[in-house]
């Protein structure tokens, strides 16, 4: 039922110290293997354990299976036509309850991933997920003031702009890179306002604490942020 461990994936889990790393993803994208197998050896070099479920429908379709294959046990390669029924997540989820679980893929799978975190009673500290695209409707977003602390800036995003978009076309600079909301790489401090968080990278505590937000696709709740811009 999961498989694509992505680069924010495998970057996050350098910056952990938890005692396990589990990440379960499908339909790993071609571009993907040497990050992975970056990632995994880097692990392996600082003796931290890790668990990688990859599941596809079927072998055929299967991507890098001999890459994966080096990584010994490290890898559980689930295909659907050769098990009976999806990966019990929620059973590895209570196996390993200190662990810290990683999921990336389509629609579907994150769903069953989340309704799996629920069952289980898995902590949200401990739940990490990043879908293919945004969750959010950009379109209904908009329709509030930005205020940019270090620059002065005010701006008022329209309806069915992105905070970046608007930025953008006042020529204010920032950093950007998938624009979906699942690589963190827009993260902007909030001084003031309550964001609307439609991204995949925040926790549920750092959304709760409204301390920073993705530009690239969150909007506000607030009539006016304030960012540390």
């Amino acid at each position: 039922m999961a498989s694509a461990w992505s680069f924010t994936t495998a970057q996050s889990l350098l910056t952990r110290r938890e005692r396990t790393y589990v990440c379960i993803d499908r339909w790993w994208h071609r571009r993907y293997p040497n990050a992975v197998n970056g990632k995994a050896k880097r692990l392996d070099a600082l003796q931290r354990p890790w668990k990688l479920h990859y599941c596809c429908r079927t072998r055929s379709v299967a991507a890098f299976l001999d890459d994966l294959a080096l990584h010994g046990t490290h890898v559980d390669v689930r295909l659907d036509d050769e098990h009976a029924g999806f990966l019990n997540i929620a059973a590895l989820m209570r196996a390993a309850p200190q662990a810290h679980f990683y999921c990336c893929g389509p629609k579907p799978m994150m769903a069953a991933f989340e309704t799996a975190a629920k069952d289980a009673e898995l902590p949200s500290a401990q739940k990490h997920v990043e879908y293919f695209q945004s969750q959010g409707d950009i379109e209904s977003q908009g329709r509030f003031h930005v205020e940019l602390a270090r620059s002065g800036k005010a701006l008022f995003i329209p309806q069915g702009k992105t905070i970046l978009e608007t930025l953008r076309a006042a020529g204010v600079r920032t950093t950007s890179s998938c624009e979906a909301g699942i690589c963190g790489e827009c993260q902007v401090k909030v001084l003031a306002g309550v964001p609307d968080h439609l991204d995949s990278v925040l926790s549920d505590a750092e959304r709760a604490a409204n301390r920073s937000m993705m530009i690239c696709c969150s909007g506000s709740k607030s009539e006016k942020l304030v960012l540390d811009l």
